[in-house]
């Protein structure tokens, strides 16, 4: 990122809670911007659950270069050339999406799809952080926000920090989210388990079945009835490979998993494991651990920001998306992006409500579009035996006999045009776009950006059109 450009006036304490990619992202962009920050996490930061393999959409690797990772994320960045798509039930094959197909019409992204390293690349984070200056508090778990001025974090052992921003980064399951959402919309939500196996690739050499598969620049997909499975080898090293299952929990279902957790038979835990197809059934055989947790996806948040309190929603307490999920991380990543970008901009520290309201203009209709877009996604994915599913594999089909050129680029964006729109997002452009726009209001007329009963008023109406 660009050195800081905030004046001293301008800078804050920032408290982040969750050290998390997207909080450790948001630390270190927010440091690198010239502002004093601390991290508390309620983990001892010894043991990471975080995916071992996680997609890397062209947003996402876009973000990886705008906060100064990229060449550092090369050693456990690897690019994918497809993605096949298997029936979770059956094992029959339904079809290929060849990615230099997706990259001819994504050129304007100028990145590359990928997989990169999960632990990696939190590993790295929390080193450029530590580097920067970031103040990391580990086993510090947060009891709650206060509702009194100044709004301050109170820990489990009564200890209290205040400071000038709460950015909250607690995960999925956020404990805190409920003082920026209203909790009724934290009671509807839809759980799903996420089960990853981790499997050395050792294990699988001799399976003649299993192996073929086994790419490290080839996703390869199973989707079949309330379940799917995404494969990855771990890039570079090649010597071992994840799975990660999705299913949706039975609403009745008294089993709950708030954190990720070690287990033995993901039976026990709704997994109907005998209606997969065997190969997946010996992913799970072979698994040396798997990490399991529910997730519960709740309603895109009409807002992710507390103007009054001061508090800012990210990554997954933000937009509520499973871990897995396409667009988990790159979210994560944008956010932190996008909030380390209009922080620079400050010059005095009562120009941060505007900031604030700026992150929920920019962040907010995003995270709406790509929530009801990943719900729609894994919806389809997990689509039982009809007419839905029978659509998704024809036109699957029909997408793997496509030759390049441009009727194959005209008839992929109709097949899959959602997909690139949210997967070519341009996070860093969108802020720029809005500070070309909207920065003279921050920094000019201090007096006139409120109304006459102090509250700070939005500087646009939320774009209704898709992103």
């Amino acid at each position: 990122m660009n050195q800081p450009t905030i004046h001293p006036q301008g800078a804050l304490q920032i408290l982040v809670v969750g050290a998390g990619i997207s909080g450790l992202a948001a630390a270190y962009g927010l440091r690198k911007s010239g502002h004093d920050v601390l991290v508390v996490e309620k983990t001892d930061g010894s043991q990471n659950y975080t995916n071992e393999a996680i997609p890397s959409p062209p947003n996402m690797t876009q973000m990886l270069a705008k906060l100064g990772l990229e060449s550092h994320c090369q050693s456990f960045f690897e690019r994918t050339d497809k993605c096949d798509f298997i029936d979770a039930n059956s094992g029959s094959y339904i079809g290929v999406l060849p990615a230099e197909l997706l990259r001819a019409i994504a050129k304007d992204a100028m990145a590359d799809s990928g997989t990169i390293e999960g632990k990696k690349l939190q590993g790295l984070l929390r080193r450029m952080c530590e580097e920067s200056g970031v103040n990391l508090r580990f086993s510090v778990t947060v009891a709650g926000i206060t509702e009194d001025m100044p709004t301050s974090v109170i820990l489990e052992d009564g200890e209290k920090l205040e400071a000038d921003l709460i950015v909250v980064a607690d995960g999925c399951n956020s404990s805190l989210r409920s003082h920026v959402v209203p909790r009724e919309r934290l009671e509807i939500g839809v759980k799903t388990a996420i089960l990853t196996a981790s499997i050395s690739m050792e294990r699988l050499r001799e399976d003649l079945e299993l192996w073929p598969l086994l790419r490290s620049d080839t996703w390869v997909m199973w989707i079949g009835s309330g379940v799917q499975c995404r494969l990855h080898v771990l890039p570079r090293q090649k010597e071992r490979c994840e799975a990660l299952f999705s299913y949706t929990v039975p609403s009745n279902t008294s089993q709950t998993c708030d954190e990720w957790k070690i287990i033995e038979d993901a039976s026990v835990y709704g997994l109907d494991v005998s209606a997969l197809e065997p190969r997946l059934q010996k992913l799970l055989e072979a698994g040396d651990y798997c990490h399991f947790r529910v997730i519960e996806t709740l309603p895109a948040a009409d807002t992710l920001v507390s103007i009054p309190k001061k508090i800012i929603l990210i990554g997954s307490a933000a937009h509520s998306l499973a871990p897995g999920t396409h667009q988990d991380t790159p979210m994560a990543l944008e956010d932190a992006y996008t909030l380390s970008f209009l922080l620079s901009k400050l010059q005095k520290r009562d120009q941060l409500p505007r900031i604030i309201s700026a992150y929920d203009e920019i962040r907010q209709p995003r995270a709406a579009h790509v929530h009801q877009y990943e719900v729609r996604r894994q919806m389809i994915s997990k689509a039982p035996p009809g007419p839905l599913r029978s659509t998704r594999d024809e036109r699957l089909r029909m997408i793997s006999q496509i030759e390049q050129g441009a009727a194959a680029e005209e008839a992929i964006l109709a097949i899959w045009g959602t997909e690139l729109v949210v997967g070519t997002y341009n996070a860093s452009a969108a802020a720029q776009d809005w500070w070309n726009q909207y920065g003279s209001c921050v920094v000019i007329n201090d007096e006139g950006s409120k109304s006459a009963t102090g509250e700070v008023q939005v500087f646009v109406k939320r774009k209704s059109e898709s992103w």
